[in-house]
């Protein structure tokens, strides 16, 4: 990404915060004195806080009054002696500024306007932004050899304050450079729109060649600078002397063919591979970046199927169920009723699948052992492989700990042991071991999307057949095998790809045929101690006489919650979309106990459906229902706290558990 792209991005972010209905019209009804100040900033502060999450360098937004006093504050504050970055009066334009510095770190400000319904400003929005994603743009850039660097600065009186120097080996201050030196005025000059190319002596006796010119997204100014020595390498020098050598074998003739030719060849031969060694590098990231996006456009693909058939598998499963109940066991239509249900149940698991692979399903994140994981596993790892397959555990004696759903890191190790248990049809090794290992920044380069740090090496091996080069290429695309037609669905590596990515994770696999495969998946570390997951409650239908509203965009799916909770004495209402509810809440004189709500619907989606209900009904109790959550209730799939929710498709058993669990529970926990 260039550096004017990013800062364009940084542009169309701070302006999907400010186009944020809601939180504006409670601006706009602060600005007319028609709701108090401590109202104005308890319902913008977290909303304003899941606005962050548009993006992770964004770490702090401030919203101002039309006259530009400040009113509410999430994330860090702009620093108070930076200018903020506000628009002229009525305009739409987004200014950006910066760097500033904020508790030894820089930051940039961008500032919008927001915009009421009759097209006046409301009031500014000031996002502070990081600028180490920037600064990694800049800093990747290996285009200019070994003494190239890419400059971003800005003025300061009579002082460039340099904010990204792109290399570590310096010889001036990467804070203030005079305005008088070589680098100094080709940032001026960028800064004044100019752009051009000069060769200028440093400070330090180097000659550069300084080249600079205009950005347009920003107050900044931007200059790139190579030594003279590197622009005019060996090979250059023997280019531009061609003419030269022409003369000399004309005068030398054999002889000076062999004199000549052999460093010229030389160093041709040593740039050549030292280029093609490049090529390679970036050929390898590029194939990495390529099957990430197809990865991830399939992934959309796949999440929005999974939505609709879940809607569709709530109704065969749940009237299925709930005929089962009614007939006796000897009923000759309760096994083929039975068939249905089991049939349902598969096609619920092959949506899980996809939506892990889509990573859009609900986790239950906790800080745990990857190593105490493995181990509960174990019996059934090695059931699953059967007797031909030995399985060895390499697990370090101490590892620190995770933030993962244990239920999806078992997963990953079933899904992978099946397909080593498979490549291993004459028996073999299965070897799973764990480690602590450190990934810098030399290994995040050669590496597509992964950040340095400590991470948890999950390591899973076999001794079986290995994979081609035709196999790799597709091992992550869903339903793709090798098995046989009706061996087996194609979604296990697939679903092992989504569970890690949305760990925030990462998976590298080493395979040769009939050398056996290797897959290591990296999983960043977190500090505190472990959880011990408890036991699951068990089920039962429960009856009850509280009044349920129940609201879905779905007609089927509130027939069926009214089918499996009215003969258990509950009273349902029924709404099919945010606004539809309220109304009828409002308009509904008795108690409302509970809100059952889809997280997915037009308009008002469920999240802002229930904070309606906070202010209007604060008796009513909240469970959401969905087959995925799209980032409404859940950042990255991990439950926001205080949630609860219920995956589509729906079973009478575990709907019914949930809402006693919630109505049942003291008011406060």
């Amino acid at each position: 990404m260039a550096v004017e792209e990013y800062l364009s991005r940084a542009k169309d972010i701070a302006l999907q915060i400010t186009s944020r209905t809601q939180i504006r019209k409670k601006l706009e009804g602060f600005n007319r004195g028609e709701i108090p100040f401590s109202e104005l900033v308890a319902f913008s502060g977290p909303k304003l806080g899941d606005a962050m999450k548009l993006s992770e360098e964004v770490v702090g937004i401030s919203r101002l009054s039309p006259a530009g006093t400040p009113l509410v504050d999430v994330g860090l504050s702009p620093p108070v002696r930076h200018p903020l970055p506000i628009p002229p009066q009525g305009s739409r334009d987004v200014v950006i500024h910066g760097p500033c510095l904020l508790n030894a770190k820089y930051y940039f400000l961008v500032g919008a306007h927001i915009f009421g319904a009759g097209n006046e400003p409301v009031g500014t929005d000031i996002v502070l932004f990081k600028i180490d994603r920037l600064q990694h743009i800049v800093e990747d850039y290996t285009g200019l050899g070994e003494t190239g660097e890419t400059l971003l600065g800005q003025l300061s009186k009579d002082h460039i304050h340099l904010f990204t120097p792109a290399r570590r080996h310096k010889n001036y201050d990467i804070d203030n450079i005079p305005i008088n030196t070589p680098v100094g005025a080709a940032i001026t000059k960028s800064i004044q729109r100019q752009s051009g190319i000069t060769i200028a002596r440093e400070p330090g006796g180097n000659r550069v060649i300084l080249a600079y010119g205009p950005m347009r997204n920003a107050n900044w100014g931007i200059a790139v600078k190579m030594n003279t020595s590197e622009l005019y390498s060996p090979v250059n020098r023997q280019i531009i002397l061609i003419a030269v050598v022409l003369i000399v074998l004309i005068l030398l003739g054999t002889l000076g063919i062999v004199l000549l030719m052999r460093p010229l060849t030389g160093a041709l031969q040593r740039e050549c591979s030292g280029r093609r060694y490049a090529e390679e590098e970036k050929q390898k990231l590029e194939s990495q970046l390529l099957q990430s996006q197809k990865l991830e456009s399939v992934g959309k693909l796949a999440g929005g199927v999974a939505h609709d058939f879940n809607n569709l598998l709530s109704a065969i499963i749940g009237y299925s169920e709930m005929a089962s109940k009614e007939l006796p066991e000897n009923h000759p239509v309760k096994q083929q009723i039975e068939t249905i249900e089991e049939a349902g149940r598969k096609g619920a698991t092959l949506v899980r699948q996809l939506l892990a692979f889509s990573r859009k399903q609900v986790l239950r994140m906790s800080v745990v052992n990857v190593n105490d994981i493995i181990r509960n596993l174990a019996k059934m790892l090695t059931v699953m492989i059967g007797e031909d397959v030995s399985l060895v555990l390499k697990t370090a004696s101490s590892v620190k700990r995770v933030m993962a759903d244990p239920g999806q890191i078992e997963q990953i190790l079933m899904n992978l042991a099946v397909n080593s248990r498979d490549a291993m049809p004459g028996g073999g090794q299965l070897i799973i071991e764990t480690a602590e290992v450190t990934l810098d920044e030399d290994y995040t380069q050669r590496h597509e999307g992964v950040k340095p740090g400590q991470y948890i090496l999950l390591a899973v091996t076999d001794t079986g057949e290995g994979m081609d080069r035709a196999v790799q290429e597709k091992m992550f695309d869903p339903f793709f095998t090798t098995k046989e037609s009706g061996k087996g669905t194609g979604l296990g590596l697939a679903t092992v790809y989504g569970i890690v990515k949305q760990h925030n994770g990462h998976i590298w696999f080493s395979s040769e045929p009939g050398g056996g495969t290797t897959f290591k998946i990296y999983l960043p570390v977190v500090h505190g101690e472990a959880i011990k997951a408890g036991e699951e409650e068990a089920t039962g239908t429960k009856r009850g006489t509280e009044t349920i509203l129940v609201v879905d965009d779905n007609a089927g799916i509130r027939k069926l919650v009214t089918h499996m909770l009215e003969p258990l004495g509950y009273r349902i209402l029924e709404a099919s979309d945010g606004r539809s509810a309220l109304q009828l809440s409002d308009s509904f004189t008795h108690p409302i106990q509970l809100l059952l709500t889809d997280v997915i619907l037009e308009g008002m989606n469920g999240k802002e459906l229930a904070e309606e209900f906070a202010v209007r009904r604060r008796e009513t109790q909240v469970i959401f229902m969905s087959g995925y959550t799209d980032n409404v209730i859940a950042s990255r799939g991990v439950l926001e706290g205080g949630v609860v929710f219920v995956e589509k498709p729906l079973t009478q058993d575990v709907l019914v558990n949930a809402i006693r669990k919630i109505l049942d529970a003291p008011r406060g926990t």
